[in-house]
């Protein structure tokens, strides 16, 4: 799998025409957001201290690389990075360092993040407890993933156009994800599924591929409800946690 994530055509297809081409989309709804999410949690568990972060297999950008998260004294590692583009020095008090093998880092850190990763790794049991080696007592795991609790994988299964091995090797359930966090020494402190696009990839799906046979009330949804009620059943979504875009920040403990 490494090897595909760093050579093959698709991949580097993936990076100079999908990634490049998506970039202010990206930094607009998901970076930024993402951004803001870790700014708050940090800010909320270590105010301005110094922080020792690791960002696990990064693709592409890190939401450490913005004004936003360089009020703190920040020393952060990128652990094998992935199609990594460049990365500004990070100013003020930090550093930055880049470790090709996550398990190779000497330190403990503050707070470790993995967006986008769990998903993608054969083992991702084993990927959990070596964060946990790394994550000092107190320290912080964040992470959002694509999960098979979500509404568009559970009316779509394998119609989704988005379970494309091995970009998305595993999809676990949230309970499976927290069980396997608390297992390693974790303690929950934040779940929420905020993604947007659910219903409109449902809809979109079910409308062009005529294999796909939606229960009769998401027929009756699609067909006869405005905009504004397909609206207000994703907010559903999020807030129920069925959505399948999924952020999780847990404690070690």
């Amino acid at each position: 799998l490494p090897i595909f994530y760093q050579h093959s055509k698709a991949m580097q297809f993936w990076k100079q025409k999908i990634m490049q081409s998506t970039l202010i989309s990206r930094s607009t709804y998901q970076i930024s957001p993402l951004t803001n999410w870790v700014g708050s949690v940090i800010n909320k568990y270590f105010g301005d201290s110094k922080i020792h972060a690791i960002d696990y297999k990064p693709t592409v950008s890190t939401v450490w690389d913005t004004e936003k998260l360089r009020a703190n004294p920040i020393h952060l590692t990128l652990a094998e990075p992935t199609l990594f583009a460049k990365i500004k020095s990070i100013k003020g008090a930090g550093s930055i360092k880049i470790a090709e093998n996550f398990r190779s880092i000497p330190h403990q850190a503050d707070v470790i993040t993995a967006f986008g990763v769990l998903e993608q790794l054969y083992d991702p049991k084993t990927a959990i407890a070596q964060v946990a080696k790394k994550c000092r007592k107190g320290g912080l795991f964040l992470m959002t993933t694509n999960t098979m609790s979500g509404f568009e994988y559970q009316i779509l299964g394998h119609y989704s156009h988005r379970i494309v091995p091995p970009y998305r090797l595993n999809l676990l359930t949230i309970e499976a994800i927290k069980k396997l966090l608390v297992k390693e020494g974790f303690t929950i402190m934040h779940c929420s599924t905020p993604g947007k696009l659910d219903v409109q990839i449902v809809a979109n799906t079910a409308a062009h591929n005529s294999k796909v046979i939606l229960p009769e009330f998401f027929n009756y949804l699609f067909a006869r409800r405005d905009e504004k009620i397909l609206k207000s059943f994703q907010d559903f979504l999020q807030l129920s946690n069925l959505s399948s875009h999924l952020r999780i920040a847990a404690r070690k403990i």
